[in-house]
């Protein structure tokens, strides 16, 4: 079978999956922005950052978070992560927020990344933030109703890193509510009781 059509699986991650997600996550990291940041977010550093971050996201249990993985050819490839609003920027423009989702490059196109934000999302209002430099993960979100709402941010460590706010209002989760049987069905077979996020902690993504 290519790799092209291998079959994926979601599952809910459990506390033997923090240093395969770590690796995942700076590995994901360095595909897409390695031309945008320095060397120091991709390296061992890096890494121990992130295994903090998935170990306090493993290990805290919160209803309203919602965390899957995706495997390939037996594999962790990709991951997703949502929950109750942690961005500083008050009010938040909606109830849920995406903190994250990444797909390993080689895998992308497989179907996995829908199937990942259907899982932790639904067709719920909610929010995220996408680098302004980033145009195929724009593109992705605009498909599934989010909408620039005309707020961007800088980071503080790299000032050229640009962030902007997407949105999905109601509306727009209605214009897209066409999906929500495929969905559902996602949602069902992937997330079953998610473990937590320490939203803080994922909002302020930047390893230290």
């Amino acid at each position: 079978m290519r790799t092209a059509d291998a079959p994926f699986s979601l599952r809910v991650p459990h506390a033997d999956d923090v240093e395969v997600l770590a690796r995942v996550h700076v590995q994901a990291w360095r595909e897409t922005y390695a031309d945008q940041l320095p060397e120091e977010f991709f390296g061992e550093s890096a890494l121990e950052f992130r295994r903090g971050v998935w170990r306090r996201v493993l290990s805290h249990a919160a209803p309203a978070s919602r965390t899957v993985l995706a495997e390939r050819g037996g594999q962790v490839v990709g991951f997703a992560h949502a929950g109750l609003p942690a961005s500083p920027e008050q009010p938040p423009p909606a109830d849920r927020e995406l903190f994250m989702i990444y797909l390993l490059e080689a895998h992308h196109g497989c179907g996995a990344a829908q199937a990942m934000l259907d899982a932790v999302l639904g067709v719920e209002p909610a929010f995220l933030w996408v680098a302004a430099i980033n145009p195929r993960a724009q593109a992705f979100y605009l498909r599934n109703g989010f909408e620039f709402d005309g707020i961007e941010k800088a980071d503080d460590r790299v000032p050229t890193f640009m962030e902007r706010r997407m949105v999905r209002t109601p509306d727009d989760s209605q214009r897209h509510n066409h999906h929500g049987r495929m969905i559902r069905r996602a949602a069902g077979a992937a997330t079953g009781a998610f473990p937590s996020d320490a939203r803080a902690e994922l909002r302020n993504d930047w390893p230290e």
